[in-house]
């Protein structure tokens, strides 16, 4: 019989315990062989969640050697747990923490290998999120064969996940798993877990029916609020769960780093490498004085490498009084229990991480319990923040200030192996032993369906299943059946709810979005092998939530006699969002932009028929020439700046269809392309824009008719830089290969023409600087001629807009890891402060190059972001250019026409929130 293991797979510390059926249903806390020095090998009760990506020569051949042989996808330089984390505190540059963060990161490629975030001080290997949160199951696995003489992968495994991870989060996890070895295991929300191991130690009869208890876990990385509840039985129901939040014991290390670093500095900024290891210096500070209550200060230590001192350590005292005051005024002040979380600009925001923009977790927790009108009886804690007693007593105080009495406290003794030992229990209970609690999913999910009676600010979605739906429990929609074209990118947008009750599976709802979260989309293509061509037919949506806890959706044709077979299977796109071209999630698309409006379709096909008049039949004489084309479709649909995502996208389609017609002259070829770039611009935002995209891209090998017209020549650069964030990485590449070797005098290939002329210079600059997703190094070499034209004033003021996206710290669409090294940037303020300003051009790069983002690793140093701000002082709106380089600010709508060179169609805002 196999073994029932339960994995806590944590922020900060990873837990594993067993139960062996045939011993009876007795849960052992493993405790993990581990490095825990160089060459020694211990077992411990926890893996800390940490990754350590050795130098080639860095330590002694066998410093790493584990008990057991190395795994496929194992490195020998990488060492997981005690001693990754004792060393990345020496050598932060190669340190991996708070993976499991990142995998719930919309603003990055989860996939790509990004981590360790930020620059590096030494040469170092990258992972992805999902492989380093393989490397820590990947040493489960190895310790498991080794310490029990069995396969993991054959046993029952219970992993668990954050309860508010979405459903692209616990689809990464799963992934995760496979990459070690893991195909099948079964998810379980983690406060759950921490209540199934309550149950196990206790007697279920210190609870009673009408009892509500209050699951608070507040682990390293993230914060979950569970509602359960007590009914006859007794049984158990769980009601509630909170939304993400990404706040918890790192925050609380930040925040004490940020306290230290300020007296360290008197006001300045350690490097980002010094932070970091500041950072690791004070969570290993916090966790000494909130777990111990008789140490009364502790002292980090750090090595000197700030400018501002010359050699040596440096060394501060934390002290208890310190550390409670700041944690417990900061994340858990006394609150009213109307309050919710303040809308700030901007939270605590380092290492790339976008972390909940309101600290203090009692809010959060006000917020929650006033959505769902609870009025917890008892609470049970969880999660490593606490199991400091001042926490603890502080939320008892709070929750009795709004109770009128505290409620009973659950024990949980082991609060750092809880969630292991309650996925073991839950293992159990799954084959018939023990108590379940029951409330199937937490969220509903729902389908965006786009409809022309939609009003803007509105969203029409086909609810798939309510909240509440159980495990392996799955339905078929027949209520409403969807026309799709086949052999063709189907694309729908998938949104969520922890909070709606009462919607039924089928239902077709007109809401807001402001309580929907949007997920990344679904996608497939339904290849409808008995036709070669678009053909539309009619599907069912099929969902099912699996036994694992994730959502699957398929398309089932409807009477094609063959149902079984015609079925396409959704899956999520888990690319980031600009990489699938579409921008921002959804915070950052209005949803009139993303909905289909009322358009007059008379109106649309007149615009229509003149663009056939035109581009038609090659004989036909057109009612319209080239240059009064624009003209005449604005007397038609009104001035071209209000044309909404609809009217622009119906106009593509012809274009697309009609680009044969691009020959008939030169001047036809220009207009074509400033009228696709027009309508397809910014190449994101509204569904299947990566199609049309990709439609467009085959005119980009085809090259121009009329390759030797100037005009042509300009329409060809523009229409790339209007649609370049719906490109590809590979697409952008080739556009820097095609431009490169006009620029770089290194670039090894030759170029393919004579020079460009200055106009033609000038807006190949501006399409290459568009290109945000062609790497860093690229952007660079770019820049650092382009600065040195700008220093020669060969170059006009256009110029200054390319260096400014060049180095642009928060980029419109483009990945953020992707930006152009802070120590390159900072030599191109430089350079950029040592000219004569004139106008307002240079005040607006600089300002853009050196934006605060919030994130360390990518901002500018301080001192120089001051000189430039007191520069911008005495530039067109120097109060607020100087504001926005010396703290994050979201960029304005006209802020973003600038930084984009062009109109954005009506609703659409692509940045995404500062400091993401």
């Amino acid at each position: 019989m196999s073994r029932i293991v339960g994995i806590d797979l944590g922020t900060t510390n990873s837990a594993l315990a067993h139960i062996d059926p045939e011993r009876g249903a007795r849960i052992v806390s493993d405790e993990i062989l581990q490095t825990v020095g160089a060459g020694e090998v211990l077992p411990r009760p926890t893996l800390p969640s940490f990754l350590y990506l050795a130098g080639e020569h860095e330590l002694p051949p066998d410093a790493l050697k584990l008990p057991w042989p190395a795994l496929p996808g194992a490195p020998y330089n990488r060492i997981v747990g005690e001693f990754a984390r004792t060393q990345g505190t020496n050598v932060p540059a190669r340190l991996v923490s708070s993976a499991k963060s990142w995998l719930c990161h919309p603003r990055v490629d989860r996939l790509a290998p990004i981590l360790p975030w930020g620059e590096s001080t030494v040469e170092t290997e990258r992972i992805s999120p999902v492989e380093a949160s393989a490397s820590y199951l990947r040493h489960m696995v190895g310790y498991w064969q080794h310490t029990h003489g069995r396969v993991l992968a054959d046993e029952d495994v219970i992993l668990c996940v954050p309860a508010s991870f979405d459903e692209v989060a616990r689809e990464l996890t799963v992934r995760a798993a496979a990459e070690a070895g893991l195909e099948r295991v079964t998810l379980l929300e983690e406060p759950q877990a921490a209540f199934y191991a309550w149950l196990a130690d206790h007697a279920t009869s210190e609870l009673t029916v009408g009892d509500t208890v209050l699951v608070c876990d507040i682990g390293g990385g993230t914060t979950d609020f569970s509602l359960i509840t007590v009914k006859e039985g007794p049984t158990f129901e769980r009601t509630a769960v909170g939304d993400h939040l990404l706040l918890g014991g790192d925050n609380l290390d930040l925040a004490l780093a940020r306290r230290v670093e300020g007296r360290l500095m008197r006001g300045g900024k350690l490097d980002p490498h010094a932070f970091q290891q500041l950072v690791q210096a004070c969570r290993v500070g916090k966790e000494r004085l909130l777990g111990d209550e008789n140490r009364a200060a502790w002292t980090v230590t750090i090595a000197g490498r700030s400018s501002k001192l010359i050699g040596g350590a440096m060394h501060d005292e934390i002290t208890r009084a310190d550390a409670e005051e700041l944690v417990l005024d900061g994340f858990f002040p006394r609150v009213e229990a109307g309050a919710g979380p303040e809308r700030r600009r901007l939270g605590i925001q380092e290492f790339g991480l976008p972390y909940a923009a309101d600290p203090a977790i009692t809010r959060h927790l006000a917020a929650f319990l006033k959505l769902h009108g609870a009025r917890p009886t008892a609470v049970l804690w969880n999660g490593g923040v606490l199991k400091s007693a001042a926490i603890r007593t502080r939320i008892l105080d709070v929750l009795a200030a709004w109770l009128g009495a505290a409620p009973r406290v659950l024990a949980n003794d082991a609060p750092d192996l809880a969630v292991a030992r309650g996925a073991a229990y839950y293992g159990l209970a799954r084959r018939g032993t023990g108590v379940r609690i029951t409330g199937g999913s937490a969220r509903a999910y729902y389908l965006g369906i786009d409809t022309a009676e939609v009003k803007p600010g509105q969203v029409t979605v086909l609810c798939l299943t309510p909240r509440g739906f159980e495990e392996g429990a799955e339905v078929t929609l027949t209520e409403h059946a969807l026309e799709l074209l086949t052999n063709r990118p189907v694309r729908f947008r998938l949104f969520s709810s922890s909070d709606r009750v009462g919607d039924r599976a089928g239902e077709l709802l007109t809401l807001p979005p402001d309580g929907l979260a949007e997920l990344p989309p679904m996608y497939t293509v339904l290849r409808f092998l008995r036709s070669s061509h678009e053909t539309a037919l009619s599907v069912n949506l099929h969902a099912a939530m699996t036994e694992i806890g994730t959502l699957e959706v398929e398309c089932v044709a409807r009477a094609t006699g063959n149902e079984q077979e015609d079925r396409w299977k959704l899956a999520f796109d888990l690319r980031a969002p600009e990489q699938r071209g579409e921008g921002q999630p959804a915070h950052s698309v209005s949803p009139a932009a993303t909905v289909a409006e009322a358009v007059d379709p008379a109106r649309i096909e007149r615009a229509i028929a003149v663009l056939k008049g035109l581009y038609g039949n090659r004989e036909a004489p057109a009612p319209v020439d080239p240059p009064s084309v624009m003209k005449e479709l604005q007397a038609i649909l009104g001035p071209k700046d209000s044309w909404s995502f609809t009217v622009l996208r119906a106009l593509f389609e012809p274009l697309k269809d009609l680009r044969g017609g691009r020959g008939k002259s030169a001047p036809h070829e220009a207009r074509w392309m400033n009228l696709v770039g027009y309508t397809l611009r910014p190449g994101l935002g509204y569904p299947l824009d990566d199609w049309r995209v990709k439609e467009t891209w085959r005119l980009f090998n085809a090259g121009l008719v009329h390759d030797k017209d100037d005009p042509c020549k300009l329409e060809w650069w523009i229409l790339w830089r209007r649609v370049s964030g719906g490109l590809t990485k590979t697409q952008q590449d080739e556009i820097f290969k095609r431009i490169a070797p006009h620029f770089l005098p290194t670039f090894a290939k030759k170029a393919d023409r004579k020079p460009p002329g200055a106009q033609e210079t000038a807006e190949m600059w501006r399409c290459v600087a568009s290109m945000e997703r062609i790497p860093a190094k690229s952007k660079s070499e770019l820049g650092d001629v382009l600065v040195g034209q700008i220093e020669k004033k060969k170059l006009g003021e256009q110029s200054l807009w390319a260096l400014g996206r060049l180095g642009a710290r928060v980029p419109l669409y483009g990945p953020v890891e992707g930006v152009v090294a802070r120590g390159r940037a900072e030599k191109w303020v430089e350079r950029l402060l040592a000219m004569e300003w004139r106008g307002d051009a240079q005040a607006l790069a600089a300002a853009e190059i050196a934006r605060a983002s919030g994130d360390r690793a990518r901002d500018l140093d301080e001192s120089l972001r001051r000189r430039l701000a007191d520069r911008l002082q005495s530039a067109p709106e120097g109060g607020r250019l100087a504001r926005l380089v010396l703290e994050p600010t979201a960029r304005e709508a006209r802020e973003e026409r600038l930084a984009f060179g062009d109109s954005l169609p009506s609703g659409l805002r692509l940045v995404a929130e500062v400091g993401t």
